[in-house]
């Protein structure tokens, strides 16, 4: 059994408040003071888009394990992904803080992703070339991802040339 929904990348955020404390991992204080001293030492082109897209007193996580950089952002990902390792910020943070400093949200491709196929019965691997993405995906073996690729690639020609 599989869903095909639509959603937005914002939609799997969760925006949590520097200001209130909670059980997750996330609202721990120490989390908290990582994100604020990021956003401090940020240069200044990220900090101000990032302000722009954020008030002071909010933050954000996200679980999601997709996610798609533009090419024209690939050179400033690196440099912030630098400061994330640097900064030793969790993933769940970093990613959408990185989004966040690159770009206005106003500017977020709407149909990156718009269709995606999640549920994936366990037993079978199911993909439709109208989804941009299928998750999670789990192929068991070489056949069964070459099986996965060949229903890709009737949605990208120069795909079908290689395999």
């Amino acid at each position: 059994m599989f869903f095909l929904f639509f959603f937005q990348i914002t939609n799997s955020w969760i925006q949590a408040n520097l200001y209130r404390e909670g059980p997750a991992w996330y609202q721990k204080s120490s989390v908290k003071r990582t994100a604020k001293n990021m956003v401090k030492s940020l240069p200044v082109h990220f900090r101000v888009t990032y302000r722009e897209n954020i008030d002071d007193s909010h933050y954000v996580v996200s679980k999601s394990d997709v996610f798609y950089v533009p090419r024209r952002l690939v050179g400033d990902f690196v440099d912030l992904v630098a400061l994330g390792l640097q900064a030793k910020l969790h993933q769940e943070l970093a990613i959408p803080l990185f989004f966040l400093c690159m770009e206005h949200i106003d500017n977020y491709d709407s149909e990156a992703f718009s269709h995606v196929v999640y549920g994936i019965d366990s037993n079978s691997v199911t993909y439709m070339a109208e989804a941009h993405i299928v998750s999670p995906l789990k192929a068991r073996d070489q056949h069964e991802l070459l099986h996965v690729m060949k229903y890709m690639a009737a949605g990208d020609p120069l795909l079908l040339e290689v395999l």
